[in-house]
């Protein structure tokens, strides 16, 4: 039933993305996203879906309609970077490793070039920002309710999909569920694709809780990271501060109650990273990376820390030798793989992008017909510093969530120019 389900559902995308070619994109987003052939029991599962919808969505971007005639910094720096990570894997030192990540991280990164050119509506920005969070909210969903009945737990898969890769990895998941939160907000009051009412209020508070529950329910210290960064971010971000405040107060409190003693105990070991062997890990494979870098400035291509060899002091007094550790950080990822001319660009394109967020805020938060394109531009901002927050402490800088909302925030940047560019000057 469930493959038959799904594979209606990709029968009725691609009827309609012959009419409507965001719908292709859409779609692709999906696909990569959500990985259908792990949850389908059918003829789907041989199916290479993120192909047939990329053949697809590919050429219907010809026949988009208000495509943006220019190119912003971040667009010309994702394009040069996905570039470079091309030229960096054929002189990858791990080579069949490199290819298989390539194969991934270049096509999120075209893909989120095309992006922009794919929504320039509200509808379809909209559209684009709820593919997104359904995508992630199927397994918000199944964590965040499964935690509420019997608990989470570090490792334990309570995920629609499992494995351990991409968005059902523990930290990476804990990450994103937190950072889409303000998004989940911003489609409960500005939708115009959802139902209204108390049915949608109903639908995105519980999402919150459960997004809340699911983040803090991997166990993941990125999670509580992640909130923490989420519960400030938020505070600047709020108009009445002081019930704010309380709210995040009361929600903390009754987490950190309701998750129990061995979530404390987990937390805990933040406090001290000498006694954590995880953590001297991590330091001990960033310590690699900065050493291999000065030998190597263009960096070793993907998965060079499987060539890493690492010794890590025990409290006990013994050293523990671990052999390709991984780097457990966006930005030591970058930099191991990609070198100098890599984290550049990373640290660049994010850079731009916060700054990017901002200005559309300033030009946009006084008129309230743009009152969604502020907000949007305000979630997407904080999704931004979660990422950028939580991603320090795991390695997924080329995973596609990110780049995906990298691409639809270059959409709201369009969006924003070519409505305001007849009411008042506009800079990149």
């Amino acid at each position: 039933m469930r493959g038959l389900m799904i594979t209606f559902l990709y029968l009725l995308m691609f009827g309609c993305g012959f009419q409507i070619p965001s719908v292709m994109a859409l779609a692709y987003m999906w696909t990569d996203l959500v990985r259908p052939q792990y949850v389908a029991y059918s003829l789907i599962t041989t199916l290479p879906l993120s192909m047939i919808c990329a053949m697809l969505a590919i050429p219907a971007w010809f026949f988009c309609k208000d495509k943006p005639r220019r190119i912003t910094f971040g667009t010309m720096v994702l394009i040069i970077w996905a570039i470079w990570m091309t030229i960096s894997t054929f002189t990858a030192v791990v080579q069949d490793a490199a290819w298989d990540k390539w194969n991934f991280a270049f096509k999120a990164a075209v893909f989120a070039v095309l992006l922009p050119y794919f929504f320039n509506t509200r509808a379809q920005i909209e559209a684009a920002i709820l593919t997104v969070l359904l995508s992630v909210g199927m397994n918000v969903i199944s964590i965040g309710a499964k935690t509420i009945i019997n608990g989470g737990g570090y490792g334990v898969d309570l995920g629609v999909t499992g494995g351990g890769y991409g968005l059902t990895e523990g930290s990476m998941f804990a990450m994103a569920s937190a950072s889409l939160i303000p998004l989940f907000f911003w489609g409960g009051k500005y939708s115009i694709l959802l139902p209204g009412g108390w049915i949608r209020k109903l639908l995105v508070w519980g999402m919150v809780a459960l997004s809340i529950s699911a983040s803090l329910g991997t166990f993941a210290r990125t999670g509580l990271v992640s909130m923490g960064v989420l519960a400030v971010a938020g505070f600047f971000a709020a108009k009445r501060k002081i019930l704010y405040v309380i709210i995040v107060f009361m929600i903390g409190s009754s987490m950190a109650g309701f998750m129990g003693s061995a979530w404390t105990e987990r937390m805990d070991t933040m406090k001290s990273a000498e006694g954590d062997s995880s953590a001297m890990g991590r330091v001990a494979a960033w310590l690699w990376t900065i050493d291999y870098v000065k030998e190597h400035p263009l960096g070793g291509g993907f998965d060079i820390y499987r060539t890493n060899t690492v010794q890590v002091q025990m409290a006990d007094g013994n050293m523990l030798v671990e052999h390709g550790k991984a780097f457990h950080s966006i930005y030591f990822e970058v930099l191991g793989e990609l070198g100098f001319p890599g984290i550049a660009m990373f640290l660049s394109m994010l850079a731009w992008f916060l700054l990017s967020m901002l200005r559309v805020r300033r030009l946009t938060r006084k008129r309230p017909e743009y009152a969604w394109v502020s907000d949007a531009a305000t979630g997407l901002f904080i999704a931004t510093l979660v990422f950028m927050a939580g991603g320090a402490f795991v390695g997924v800088a080329f995973q596609p969530y990110y780049w995906y909302l990298f691409g639809i925030g270059i959409a709201v940047i369009h969006f924003a120019d070519r409505e305001l560019a007849d009411k008042l000057p506009v800079t990149s």
